[in-house]
């Protein structure tokens, strides 16, 4: 319900393409799709870390640091996951959670010039139905675009509740006596 996050996420190309919605999930559900779907691969979930400002997180590589030696010494693959959780303390209204799905064979490690895709993970419908507990769509969408998308949304998953996020509802004057 934070206008920065919606504001975040919003995409500038105008109209439905301009609009964001955000899922909240049965992490139960979800966790149990993805151990089923996991083809071979480690999943890990972790919270961001907003401790640092863009100044600390410049300097964390330098050896003489402070948290050098909490990153970069001994190096593994938890300390290496720890790195990619960390964000500005800017984005702290975020409560960000990443999920990170590590191949077993990880051979094929590939610059972002030549990036491909070596994992799917996919997931039938009747997963989503049980790992999506409700959709929210963007507060800014006027009702015809709110429309449009509960209309999608509930011919693929009717089960679903989907509703514009409340953020902008006119609340009722309070009248002090």
């Amino acid at each position: 319900s934070s206008e920065a996050a919606w504001k975040m996420y919003r995409s500038n190309d105008g109209g439905l393409a301009d609009r964001t919605i955000r899922f909240e999930f049965n992490r139960k559900a979800l966790f149990q799709a993805l151990e089923n779907n996991k083809s071979g691969a480690k999943i890990y979930f972790g919270n961001v870390n907003y401790e640092y400002t863009t100044e600390e997180i410049n300097k964390l590589h330098i050896s003489s640091g402070p948290n050098y030696n909490k990153y970069f010494s001994d190096m593994n693959e938890e300390k290496f996951l720890h790195l990619l959780l960390i964000k500005r303390k800017a984005f702290k209204y975020e409560s960000e959670i990443r999920l990170f799905v590590l191949p077993e064979h990880r051979e094929h490690i590939y610059t972002h010039e030549d990036m491909q895709v070596i994992m799917h993970i996919n997931f039938c419908k009747e997963q989503l139905e049980k790992m999506i507990k409700s959709i929210s769509i963007d507060p800014s969408c006027s009702d015809i675009e709110c429309d449009m998308i509960k209309t999608r949304i509930g011919k693929l998953f009717p089960n679903i509740k989907c509703d514009k996020n409340g953020l902008y509802n006119i609340k009722p004057r309070l009248i002090i006596k």
